[in-house]
């Protein structure tokens, strides 16, 4: 039996913007523990010590992260993440103010609408 698999899973390779709950940030080599939808933790590689740290300050919310990933070609699930940038997604705005922002936004659409 070959030690190199035969039929192994191709790799599709992009970058993308990723959404989840920062769980850990740190070690020698810095990297971020994230939680995606559907509850799959990922590891994310960081750059570097001051780029973890900055993302530190979001520790235990919901984040962005902008980069470089590797998907299996299969399963489109992903295998590798490499962060480039923290996005500017932020939870401080309810539904209520994003209703409201679309209703300021659609010319009087949403008017009639009781949130």
């Amino acid at each position: 039996m070959p030690s190199i698999p035969v039929f192994s899973d191709s790799l599709i390779y992009g970058a993308t913007t990723i959404f989840g709950y920062l769980n850990a940030v740190g070690g020698t080599k810095p990297t971020a523990k994230i939680r995606l939808a559907g509850d799959r933790q990922v590891t994310i590689e960081l750059p570097d010590s001051g780029f973890a740290k900055t993302l530190a300050k979001s520790l235990y919310k919901d984040v962005t992260l902008e980069g470089e990933a590797w998907w299996y070609a299969r399963s489109l699930q992903l295998h590798r993440f490499k962060a480039s940038r923290i996005g500017t997604y932020s939870d401080a705005h309810s539904t209520l103010d994003a209703i409201n922002a679309l209703r300021t936004l659609s010319n009087g659409i949403w008017d009639d609408i009781d949130p």
